[in-house]
């Protein structure tokens, strides 16, 4: 692709993902929004915006626990990329490993979760 900044045919750089999530019930549901940048000059070339959805396993001690007590404290994400097949066929992936740490309000605890997204590099929008 042609970088339109820097006109040179150019690879691209996944950049950091940018997560939106909130808590619904028993499950932690969000955005994720994957960008392909230009190598040279850093310019955003292409995006995917995926949603996903986590099951929160969390038992309680307190007997008046709700679910609405739960909280997300901190996201991150790791990008990757894989292949899948060999040669000229290839099908190249973009993704994100992501990490939630919740907090429950009622009995204190805090505990990890974790979700993947990935989607096909053809699968991703033109931003030029």
């Amino acid at each position: 692709m042609r970088c339109p900044d820097c006109s040179k045919f150019v690879s691209f750089d996944q950049l950091d993902p940018e997560i939106e999530s909130s808590i619904e019930g028993v499950e932690i549901v969000g955005t994720v929004r994957l960008v392909l940048a230009c190598a040279e000059c850093g310019g955003e070339l292409k995006e995917a915006n995926l949603d996903f959805q986590v099951d929160l396993e969390h038992i309680c001690e307190d007997e008046n626990n709700d679910d609405s007590d739960l909280e997300v404290i901190s996201e991150g994400g790791e990008v990757k990329d894989r292949y899948e097949g060999k040669g000229r066929r290839a099908k190249h992936f973009y993704g994100a490993d992501l990490t939630f740490e919740v907090k429950c309000r009622d009995c204190e605890e805090t505990f990890d979760v974790t979700t993947s997204v990935e989607e096909q590099a053809s699968g991703f929008d033109e931003l030029v």
